[in-house]
C-alpha cells in the first residue's frame, strides 16, 4: 500500500521569477523572506534586494549628498569664523 502524498507548488520569488523552497500551504510565519503585501522572496532576493542597507533610493543617495554638501559648508565657514576671532 502506497501512502498518498500531495505534492505543493513552490511558489514563486516575487522579484526574480525562482523556485522558493516554500509552497502556499505553509504558515507565513515560519517562511523566511516572506513579506506581508509583496509576497514570497528566494533567499538571494530576500537578502540583496529587501535588505535596507541596499534599497536606498537614487533619490535618498542625491539628497544625503546634498545635505552633506551643506553642512560641510557650514563647517568650514564655522572654522574661518573661529579664526578670525
Amino acid at each position: 500500500m502506497g501512502r498518498s502524498r500531495k505534492k505543493y507548488k513552490a511558489e514563486k520569488c516575487v522579484a526574480c521569477g525562482a523556485r522558493t523552497n516554500y509552497s502556499k500551504q505553509d504558515p507565513i510565519d515560519y517562511r523566511y523572506g516572506y513579506v506581508e503585501g509583496e509576497g514570497q522572496f528566494c533567499f538571494k532576493c530576500s537578502y540583496f534586494v529587501r535588505n535596507p542597507v541596499n534599497k536606498m533610493s537614487e533619490k535618498n543617495l542625491t539628497t544625503s549628498i546634498i545635505v552633506f554638501g551643506i553642512v560641510f559648508t557650514l563647517f568650514i565657514i564655522f572654522l574661518i569664523f573661529v579664526m578670525i576671532l
